[in-house]
């Protein structure tokens, strides 16, 4: 236990700069195009759980964008789910 609190107070303390673009619309995608040399990477998480029965499913993509020249830029998707479901009630 001691060793994961010291490599967690390791990473806290010798961690790099971070930033992130402020997003103007939530619920829509913008356009901005990454400046050359800027990258992100945006991880999206999906859940869909309830249904008839027990269903549970999660559908994730972590995608790296990556600005390339003025007004271009280019993207890497790695997409990848998982679902439990069983069988609904008995009647």
């Amino acid at each position: 236990m001691k060793r994961v609190l010291a490599v967690l107070m390791a990473a806290m303390t010798f961690g790099g700069v971070a930033s992130a673009s402020e997003r103007q619309f939530t619920y829509t995608y913008d356009t901005n195009v990454l400046n050359p040399g800027d990258k992100e990477l945006e991880p999206w998480t999906t859940a869909k759980v309830g249904r008839d029965g027990f269903y549970a499913a999660f559908e994730n993509r972590l995608e790296f964008e990556m600005g390339v020249i003025d007004n271009l830029q280019t993207a890497w998707y790695i997409n990848f789910s998982s679902v439990a479901a069983g069988m609904g009630p008995t009647r």
